[in-house]
């Protein structure tokens, strides 16, 4: 069996060549043939995810964050062979790796392949690229792609939360959106507008508790003007889950497959946490794209 690790040796606090020796060893005694190419650049990850599927390889190893994940992904979409893929977090944040009940150790994420389970799940297209679990934009949604590398490998998570503060103001400056959700238009005022397939992003964990990742279908959070006084309330209602409930605090909830999103031309999107495109938007879900090893845990909830 032929596998290739892709890893992104800047992700995180950079310490997952330290466990890469290991890890080929591991991977060797079970028999696999393994290959190693780390990533050079931005976007590098997405050209090695396709020449190792078109190349026939069964299984990509994905190390690095929530960004080299995207990146792999959207190489394998571009291939007609579809690879397994392991996916080791060792990114800041890993929403994917905490849906997926993904182990935070390099080396415990291997036993994956003996007691997980191989699971088809969802992938969004954006236009001409591909995302895992979140497409937005609005208030927050810079913060994990502006916020400078060398903070995120020093502080981690905090990194985040600092570069946050900044945004706070923009809870009050909303913007018009028009919105066609399975051909139901909405056209209104937001912050924040979310579409995903996760249990949970920026750290948060079970804020969508009856997602199902393979069922073709997005979670769609819209959350309108917003002031300091309801940030509390905005908090405990996300931590309680998003639903239909959250109207309580103005929250439009929805579940769709198909979207589009006419804004202003400036209007950045934030894909799997990284820089998205710009502008107007079209949202497709590519049901059960890609194969992905899963905890039997998230398995059992999830699909």
């Amino acid at each position: 069996m032929r596998v290739r690790i892709i890893y992104n040796p800047t992700s995180g606090n950079e310490s997952f060549k330290y466990d890469l020796t290991e890890i080929i060893e591991k991977l060797t005694e079970r028999g696999y043939l393994v290959e190693v190419t780390p990533t050079r650049s931005k976007g590098n990850a997405t050209d090695l995810a396709a020449s190792a599927s078109d190349s026939g390889v069964d299984l990509i190893i994905a190390a690095g964050g929530d960004g080299t994940l995207n990146e792999i992904v959207n190489g394998v979409m571009k291939s007609k062979n579809l690879p397994e893929i392991l996916f080791i977090p060792s990114g800041t944040t890993n929403d994917i790796a905490s849906t997926l009940d993904i182990p935070k150790d390099p080396i415990k994420c291997l036993n994956l392949l003996d007691d997980g389970v191989v699971a088809k799940i969802d992938v969004g297209k954006i236009n001409d690229k591909y995302f895992v679990y979140e497409a937005s934009t609005g208030v927050f949604t810079k913060v994990t792609y502006t916020t400078p590398s060398l903070l995120k490998t020093h502080l981690g998570y905090y990194a985040y939360l600092i570069s946050s503060i900044q945004e706070i103001p923009k809870l009050e400056k909303p913007n018009r959106y028009e919105i066609e959700v399975d051909g139901e238009i909405i056209d209104d005022d937001y912050v924040f507008i979310m579409f995903s397939n996760t249990t949970g992003f920026g750290g948060f964990k079970n804020i969508f508790r009856e997602t199902k990742l393979n069922d073709g279908k997005f979670d769609i959070t819209l959350v309108p003007k917003a002031n300091i006084k309801l940030v509390g309330d905005a908090i405990n209602s996300i931590l309680r889950g998003v639903s239909k409930k959250n109207k309580d605090i103005g929250f439009v909830y929805k579940t769709a497959s198909k979207i589009t999103v006419k804004c202003g031309a400036d209007t950045n999107w934030n894909i799997d946490g990284e820089l998205g495109p710009t502008g107007n938007i079209e949202i497709s879900n590519q049901k059960q794209a890609i194969k992905i090893y899963v905890s039997k845990k998230a398995h059992k909830k999830l699909f």
